[in-house]
């Protein structure tokens, strides 16, 4: 129960994360109208990186939650 737990809130984290990344990213462009992405937006600051972990956090959340279900139906 206690890994469904933490990887539910792992997988949280890695969600709100990633939502305010891209939504930080696009903040900046909304008066702008142009046809960069909020990928483009997060290269140029620099956050991809983070961007890329947050999703990474967010998988080994689901895939910890997930594995701890199945296990428990044994």
């Amino acid at each position: 129960m206690k890994r469904i737990i933490f990887g539910s809130a792992m997988m949280l984290a890695g969600i709100i994360g990633t939502a305010l990344l891209m939504a930080g990213s696009m903040m900046i462009q909304l008066p702008i109208n142009n046809d960069r992405t909020f990928i483009w937006g997060l290269s140029k600051y620099g956050l991809d990186y983070a961007f890329y972990t947050f999703i990474i956090v967010a998988i080994i959340g689901l895939i910890i939650g997930i594995s701890e279900i199945f296990s428990k139906q044994k």
